[in-house]
C-alpha cells in the first residue's frame, strides 16, 4: 500500500496526500507574494520612467538622439557605480539555475534590484524578467531557509513563487508554466503533481495582474499583423533564424571582449559605471532603437 504522504505518488491520488496539500498551500501563498512583488516592481519602474523621460525625447531615426539621452544614461551609469560602491555584493543571481537548485543566494538581491530599477529607468536595453524572477526567487529562498524546509518543498515553492511573478508579467500563465517546466523537468512520477502546482501558481500571478491592471504586456511585442502564409516564408524564417544564431554568437564574443576591456576598471566601480553610461548614451544618441527594446519598456 502506498504511503499517503509520499509526494511522488504517480496518480491523481496525490491530491489526497496531506503532505502535498501542505506543499500546495505554501506554494500558492508564495506565488501570490511573487505576483505582488512583480506588480510593485513594474509599477515603480513605470512611474519612475514617466518622471525621467519626456514623450518627445526619443525618436527612432538614426542619429536623432538628443543630449538629454546622453545625460540620463550617464547619470544612470554613475548611479549604478555608486550603488556597487556602497553595496559590493549587489548582483543578479541566476534565477534559472535556482529553479534547478530550489534556491538562490538572497543577499545580492536587494542591491541587484536597485541596480535593475536604475538601469531600466535609465533606458538601458534590459527587461523586467530577470529582476522580477530574482525578487521572487530571493524571497522564496529566504523564507525556505528561515523555516528549514526540505529540498522538495524548497524546489516546489521556489518554482511556484517565480511562476506567480511570471504568470502576470508575461500576460499568459501557461507560457510561464511551460518555461518553468522546461528549465526544471520533473521526474515522470511527479510530473502531474508539479504541473498542478505550477499551473495554479501561474494563474495566481495572472489574476493579480489582471485584477489590478498592471500588465507589462511583454508578449504583445511578438504579435504580428494578419497575413497570408506562403511556402517561401519558411525559407525567410530559416534564414532569419541563422542570422539570429550568428547574432547570438557575435554577442557572446563581444561580451567577452568588453569584459576584458573593462578589466582595468574592475576595482573602480564608480568610474566603470560612469564610463559605461557615457558609452551607451553615445550609442543611444546614434541609434535610439537601442534604448529599452526599441521603445518604452512598459505602457503607462
Amino acid at each position: 500500500m502506498s504511503d499517503p504522504n509520499d509526494l511522488s505518488i504517480p496518480s491523481a491520488g496525490f491530491l489526497r496526500s496531506a503532505a502535498w496539500r501542505g506543499l500546495f498551500y505554501r506554494s500558492m501563498g508564495l506565488a501570490l507574494m511573487g505576483a505582488v512583488g512583480a506588480l510593485v516592481y513594474v509599477r515603480v519602474v513605470v512611474l519612475a520612467t514617466d518622471l525621467v523621460w519626456a514623450d518627445d525625447t526619443v525618436s527612432t531615426d538614426l542619429f536623432s538622439g538628443t543630449l538629454t539621452i546622453l545625460a540620463i544614461m550617464t547619470g544612470a551609469g554613475l548611479l549604478v557605480g555608486i550603488i556597487h560602491h556602497f553595496i559590493p555584493r549587489a548582483g543578479a543571481p541566476n534565477v534559472f539555475q535556482g529553479l534547478a537548485d530550489g534556491k538562490i543566494d538572497p543577499e545580492p538581491v536587494p542591491g541587484g534590484l536597485l541596480i535593475s530599477v536604475v538601469t531600466l529607468v535609465g533606458g538601458f536595453s534590459l527587461g523586467p524578467e530577470v529582476p522580477t524572477g530574482m525578487l521572487a526567487g530571493g524571497a522564496a529562498s529566504a523564507i525556505g531557509k528561515r523555516f528549514e524546509w526540505d529540498e522538495t518543498t524548497q524546489k516546489e515553492t521556489f518554482a511556484a513563487t517565480v511562476s506567480g511573478a511570471y504568470g502576470g508579467l508575461f500576460t499568459s500563465p501557461f507560457v510561464s508554466t511551460l518555461m518553468i517546466l522546461e528549465f526544471t523537468p520533473p521526474t515522470r512520477v511527479k510530473y502531474l503533481s508539479v504541473l498542478t502546482i505550477e499551473v495554479f501558481a501561474s494563474l495566481t500571478g495572472f489574476a493579480v495582474f489582471f485584477a489590478i491592471g498592471g500588465f507589462a504586456d511583454l508578449l504583445s511585442e511578438l504579435s504580428l499583423p494578419a497575413y497570408n502564409l506562403e511556402l517561401w516564408h519558411f525559407g525567410i524564417a530559416i534564414a532569419m533564424a541563422c542570422i539570429g544564431v550568428l547574432g547570438g554568437m557575435l554577442t557572446a564574443n563581444l561580451s567577452s571582449l568588453f569584459r576584458r576591456l573593462a578589466a582595468p576598471l574592475a576595482g573602480r566601480v564608480v568610474l566603470r559605471g560612469l564610463v559605461a553610461g557615457i558609452a551607451l548614451g553615445l550609442l543611444a544618441m546614434a541609434v535610439p532603437m537601442t534604448l529599452y527594446s526599441g521603445g518604452p519598456p512598459f505602457p503607462s
